[in-house]
């Protein structure tokens, strides 16, 4: 795991795993901003802990599909417009901009997956998969499969700090990796639970 600490906003915003962007602070600094990164070899959890409210405009690296859920403040999340709750998700595909308003500091994590990883996914699951997930930003409302994503990530936490060694045995990272992958599409993809989802306009953005 990378842990990074800092009392400002530069380090951390150079510092963001698969996308990049800029920073307008909206309020005064409150506290340190603190980032962790656990890498699984083309999946990568990043956590970060924002020290004020933050606008932040950015775009998504050219090989990396990125979902980010608030972990805290989520009533005062809002993503391209859309504002979040605990059972929304944002989907960012590469070379998309998109834009995340906190109105407080708040907390948020994010999965990075590489392209060739997403792609073999969709190579498996064709009749599942909505292809405009491979060139369009969405908000994903009323997602059931959200608490199972962050419950897996927070024991995969928990692994991290115990017993680091166990989770970068190549077993270990390969099993983490695969289940990360199928609870995130999970969570983007679930059908028949009244979820629905928001697709951006590139134009408007």
């Amino acid at each position: 795991m990378t842990k990074l600490v800092c009392p400002e906003f530069d380090e951390f915003e150079a510092a963001l795993y698969g996308v990049q962007g800029r920073y307008v602070l909206r309020s005064r600094p409150q506290r340190d901003w603190q980032l962790k990164v656990i890498d699984l070899n083309g999946v990568a959890i990043m956590m970060g802990r924002e020290g004020a409210s933050t606008a932040y405009s950015g775009i998504g690296m050219p090989d990396y599909f990125n979902v980010f859920v608030p972990l805290s403040a989520q009533q005062c999340t809002i993503v391209d417009g859309r504002a979040f709750d605990e059972r929304t998700v944002g989907w960012m595909a590469p070379d998309q901009m998109f834009h995340i308003v906190a109105e407080r500091a708040a907390s948020w994590l994010t999965v990075a997956i590489s392209a060739p990883l997403v792609l073999h996914w969709v190579h498996t699951h064709v009749d599942e998969f909505d292809a405009t997930l491979l060139s369009n930003n969405l908000v994903c409302t009323g997602r059931n499969g959200v608490p199972q994503l962050l419950a897996t990530i927070r024991r995969i936490l928990r692994v991290e700090r115990d017993d680091p060694d166990q989770l970068r045995h190549p077993a270990a990272t390969l099993t983490a990796r695969a289940e990360l992958i199928n609870l995130v599409f999970r969570a983007v993809l679930t059908v028949g639970d009244g979820a629905t989802y928001l697709r951006l306009n590139p134009r408007h953005r």
